[in-house]
């Protein structure tokens, strides 16, 4: 009895101390908070602060040697310092174990850490099972800002392990018994467990952060939360295989905002009930947020268990369901303990309130209450929600492309209309001398637009503007689409070309976006970096990439000379380019044109591209594009693939390229597989009415593309191929190859209507007849065929 009294003593105590009603602590002023984080990432921070540079502690950023001692070092020295301190985490790759980054402190609060790098795991972290990964621990005070990736490495394995009973996996990030701490524009991927784990804090700001895992990987939290008061999530996308934002017992006075998420389980009040002892959660409102494709939306969900505890004060307010399996839902039948029969949480004082979309469920709203503690003043307000039947296919919302290529001369010229707020990056500070860095300049314009809550055009005007790499990222809340005049030249900032794991633009997870002008942007690739290619390594950062976008259009813009890929697409839908204009060197590798994947509806129409690499390259999950009226050369001419790289990579289908020229290219119309053990299929491709001069490999299809060790052929299932009028002329004498794969071989393939003639050296291989070869396909012929077809 009188240790039961005691835990019940401590209890009080604790309580106390997390609600603020005793051992009342420091607060700091949010929106200060997020004004000071720009100049943290920026190094803005004045004479009187002392940096701490983990690179002069001994951490090397080349992503093979182990740094770990000398973050800590590094961590150490500025948490002793008596005065203002920021860690300073710089681009490159750091190779990192598990950290204990603990206080107490004396430095002067915050300590602001400026996080530019890329770190990753060193491989024992991965059974660490008594470790998270990056553990920052009781002092007051943590600013972290920039543009820095924590990627955890988790990999299907490791998930499928994951077990009742066994111990979680490693967190990526740690955050326990710290007050005031603010974190701003990371990202945050692939966890093996939980992303950020935060637990007895108070006063916590998170805004404009990125998390990512796949859908399939369970317990990988976006945010979870126990024992912590005062918090804010705002502008933030988080897609996971588990809850977007959790929420266990002990949390009070939360706020999300302005939060995308999806894939994932959904904003999770709860497991509750679960523990002994369990303190109360109250004072939580998710607003204005949108969830697509999420196993669950608006959720509290407790254990059948005798501990009781209550639930109260919540509100979710004007959420956007997309898809959502189960939008509305009170769960208090989630799991059981052993000997117990009904929840003991009292749950009071919900409302659900402009919740409008679509669910996947026929049953939408689930209210499941104890029967012994019934839930108590639960409110439903404005909800509308409509059941749709295609909820495994993914159907995107889509805009008329003709209606799209008329809006954009508008744009081009300026001729938006009053209602249309501007928002010109020099009036955010941004510098066209070709000197300046403009780019937290750039950032800024573009978040402004993003929030503005009506039809909005960020302006870039002429003239050079001097950038490094940046993040423009939604959910937005502008009347779509964005629509961006883009007149000036863009400079990549010198240290672009080493930052090694960062694209150069990149819009990212948003509806609506318009670019239209004469603008440039030019990546200054050079024949050294180019040279420095080489298999294993990371490819070069691209000049744009575009990635979780719907309804887009490119019109009129040129991009040169890019390090890497020039537009980068993925994992988007609707896309029109067109009158664009892309050229890099023909000695420049893996400079592609225009590379897709994961992306659906695309037309690209009306350009010129010229390269060292394709022109137009399709890889997994690309479908329904038509590619037309394109001049490609030099280059390696228009690509479906490689496909069958990695593991359970998305079919291909629906592809159309016609109408198109090719001049010295080292390839025409080409399909390309790797010898591996992955399955995909690649079906519904049309090239047709293409004119090649002086093209190398005309018509290919190549299942021998390369091999991934151990495997011995390409197991994509090509079919429903047709390559109809195919003109011009070649250098090979072999100008029709069609090498399939022996144990899937190519099925329902065509051609029609094939002359090229053979412009080559007439004295190269004059031994060999101009001719077709071919493996495993049986081919079907149509009109006339030059070369001769296949014997």
């Amino acid at each position: 009895m009188a240790s039961m009294r005691l835990l019940a003593i401590i209890a009080i105590l604790v309580q106390g101390l997390v609600n603020g009603d005793s051992h009342e602590l420091p607060s700091f002023d949010p929106e200060l908070a997020v004004a000071k984080v720009w100049e943290v990432a920026e190094g803005k921070v004045g004479p009187d602060v002392k940096v701490f540079n983990v690179v002069d502690f001994g951490a090397k950023p080349d992503g093979t040697t182990i740094s770990t001692i000398n973050f800590i070092r590094a961590f150490k020295a500025a948490c002793n310092h008596n005065g203002r301190a920021m860690l300073v985490i710089p681009e490159g790759n750091f190779l990192l174990g598990s950290m204990l980054l603990s206080g107490p402190c004396t430095f002067q609060p915050p300590l602001m850490v400026q996080f530019n790098g890329n770190l990753l795991p060193q491989g024992s972290t991965s059974t660490a099972e008594n470790a998270d990964w990056i553990t920052f621990i009781n002092f007051n005070g943590l600013f972290i800002s920039g543009k820095g990736t924590i990627n955890g490495l988790g990999e299907k394995e490791a998930w499928k392990a994951v077990c009742d009973g066994c111990r979680r996996k490693a967190a990526n990030l740690k955050l326990i018994k710290l007050n005031d701490v603010l974190i701003s524009g990371i990202t945050s991927v692939n966890a093996k467990g939980f992303h950020m784990m935060i637990s007895v804090c108070n006063n916590f700001v998170i805004t404009n952060v990125n998390i990512s895992a796949p859908d399939e990987s369970p317990n990988t939290d976006g945010i979870h939360m126990s024992k912590t008061n005062k918090v804010r999530i705002s502008n933030s996308t988080i897609g996971t295989g588990d809850d977007c934002v959790s929420m266990i017992h002990g949390t009070t006075n939360v706020t999300v905002e302005n939060v995308k998420c999806g894939p994932g389980h959904g904003f999770s009040i709860g497991s509750l009930g679960h523990y002994d002892a369990e303190f109360d959660v109250f004072g939580i409102t998710v607003r204005n947020c949108s969830l697509a494709y999420t196993e669950n939306g608006a959720r509290i969900k407790t254990y059948r268990n005798e501990s009781p505890s209550k639930a109260s004060g919540i509100i979710f307010q004007d959420l956007t369901m997309d898809h959502v399996k189960n939008p509305i839902l009170i769960d208090q039948e989630y799991a059981t303990i052993p000997g117990s029969v009904d929840s003991k949480v009292l749950i009071s004082d919900v409302e659900f309130s402009n919740i409008r979309g679509t669910t996947i469920s026929k049953i939408a709203v689930v209210l499941a209450c104890s029967q012994s503690f019934p839930c108590k003043g639960i409110t439903l307000k404005d909800i509308h929600l409509e059941y749709t039947v295609n909820g495994d296919s993914h159907e995107l919302p889509s805009f008329d492309p003709e209606l799209a290529v008329a809006k954009v001369w508008e744009v081009a010229e300026g001729k938006v209309g009053p209602d249309v707020k501007v928002f010109n990056v020099v009036d955010f500070g941004a510098k066209p001398d070709g000197t300046t860095i403009s780019t937290i300049n750039f950032i800024r314009a573009f978040k402004a637009a993003c929030n503005h809550n009506g039809r909005a055009m960020l302006v870039i005007p002429e003239g050079n503007f001097l950038l490094g790499s940046m993040l423009l990222s939604g959910p937005c809340t502008f009347q779509p689409p964005l629509m961006v005049q883009f007149n000036g030249n863009l400079l990549p900032q010198g240290s672009t070309s080493t930052a090694e794991n960062a694209d150069w633009i990149t819009f990212i997870n948003f509806n609506g976006l318009f670019i239209s002008g004469k603008g440039t942007i030019n990546g200054l690739g050079e024949k050294e970096a180019w040279k420095a290619v080489c298999d294993g390594c990371r490819r070069k950062a691209a000049n744009l990439k575009l990635i979780k976008l719907n309804d887009v259009l490119i019109s009129g813009i040129t991009s040169v000379n890019a390090k890497g890929f020039h537009m980068m697409i993925s994992v988007c839908n609707n896309f029109v380019i067109t009158n664009v204009n892309i050229s890099a060197p023909d000695e420049s590798p893996n400079t592609d044109g225009i590379h897709m994947s994961k992306t659906n509806k695309v037309r690209i129409s009306n350009s010129t591209i010229g390269t060292g690499d394709d022109c137009v390259s399709m890889i997994h999950g690309t479908t329904n594009v038509t590619v037309e009226n394109v001049k490609c050369g030099p280059g390696h001419g228009f690509s479906i693939g490689s496909l069958g790289h990695y593991d359970a990579e998305f079919d291909v289908f629906g592809i159309t390229v016609r109408n198109c020229s090719l001049a010295y290219t080292e390839n025409g119309a080409r399909i390309k597989t790797y010898r591996n053990e992955s399955p995909s299929k690649a079906s519904g491709i049309i090239f047709q009415d293409l004119t090649m001069d002086h093209v190398k490999n005309p018509i290919l299809i190549d299942q021998e593309y390369a091999t991934i060790p151990g495997s011995v052929d390409s197991k994509v299932l090509i079919s429903d191929v047709e390559f109809s009028n195919i003109r011009g002329t070649t250098i090979s004498k072999i100008a029709v190859v069609l090498a399939c794969s022996q144990s899937f071989p190519c099925k329902g393939i065509t051609l029609k209507d094939i002359h090229l003639e053979y412009t080559g050296d007439p004295d190269h291989n004059e031994d060999t007849p101009f001719s077709s070869n071919c493996t495993n396909v049986k081919v079907n012929y149509i009109g006339e065929q030059l070369p001769p077809p296949c014997a």
